[in-house]
């Protein structure tokens, strides 16, 4: 399925299959209807900078404004989807007041979000030539300014939260942060070359 830039997605368009226990049996997981493939920003018009990398793990980036938004948008669309479907999900019927206070959104307060990683996540560099280089994951670091691909895999459902989970399909580097950590938008300076749900 071909990818869309978040600035282009209609999140209102997003469904949700009933949830169903994970393999693991942590939880229960409703998976996206089809696959739903996101890009955060662009090269020209990033909204993510990396402020860890945990073991090759997961990503925690700060975001852009427009992304708080964008955030924002998804978590009321989540919560409007699962109080729509509490019946045939939970077998009751549940006020919106307590979905609300359910729901986990991705966002901290501090504007910062953590990107799941998996083996099978791709890396790349844009160094300014034609072709995009391949990295390891090791490759990424605090300050880095990442173009990410996720596929947005569903809702995971705890017993007492839910929350939107997305693994990472592919990262491009487009460069380094060179500004305050409390500036945006970001300062740009090439870099140089020498399934279960979870949340």
């Amino acid at each position: 399925m071909p990818k869309l830039v978040h600035s282009d997605f209609d999140i209102s368009t997003l469904q949700f299959n009933p949830p169903i226990k994970n393999s693991n049996s942590n939880g229960m997981g409703a998976k996206t209807v089809g696959e739903v493939l996101i890009q955060f920003g662009e090269s020209d018009q990033p909204c993510f900078v990396v402020s860890e990398n945990i073991d090759n793990k997961a990503l925690k980036v700060n975001v852009t404004d427009d992304m708080i938004s964008w955030f924002g948008h998804l978590d009321s669309h989540i919560i409007d989807y699962v109080f729509q479907n509490t019946k045939e999900w939970f077998g009751k019927e549940l006020q919106l007041n307590d979905i609300s206070r359910m729901s986990a959104p991705l966002l901290t307060l501090d504007n910062e979000i953590i990107l799941k990683l998996s083996s099978k996540t791709r890396c790349f560099v844009d160094d300014g030539s034609d072709i995009y280089k391949r990295v390891d994951l090791t490759y990424v670091t605090e300050e880095h300014i990442i173009v990410p691909v996720v596929q947005f895999n569903g809702i995971f459902i705890a017993s007492r939260h839910f929350t939107p989970s997305f693994t990472v399909q592919d990262i491009l580097i487009v460069g380094k942060r060179e500004v305050e950590k409390d500036e945006v938008p970001f300062s740009l300076t090439k870099t140089e070359e020498n399934e279960d749900i979870v949340d």
